[in-house]
């Protein structure tokens, strides 16, 4: 036997289905971003911009990889924490073993 959703049901189930709005990811990327002063992130320059851009072309524009090329000491491991954090699963690729 069927059930019928209910109006507000259905319009809760097409809310859940959304892609997050770009203000919704910059909400988790602070909340998850593991570096912290006194309870809040503490981005170095562009890490923030990096994880909301990654997440953003993942859930909002298609992509299915997304591929960090940055230079030593940048903080790309955190970086790639904050985006598998946002995303669920991520693979992390190196060609160093020392990571």
């Amino acid at each position: 036997m069927e059930e019928a959703i209910s109006e507000a049901g259905m319009q809760d189930l097409e809310q859940t289905l959304q892609p997050p709005t770009r203000e919704q990811i910059e909400e988790k990327v602070d909340a998850v971003f593991p570096k912290r002063v006194s309870g809040k992130p503490s981005f170095r320059s562009n890490q923030r911009g990096l994880c909301v851009d990654a997440v953003d072309a993942v859930f909002n524009h298609g992509f299915r990889a997304v591929a960090i090329d940055a230079p030593v000491g940048c903080g790309k491991s955190v970086v790639n924490f904050t985006i598998a954090a946002n995303l669920g699963r991520a693979v992390y690729i190196t060609a160093q073993k020392s990571l």
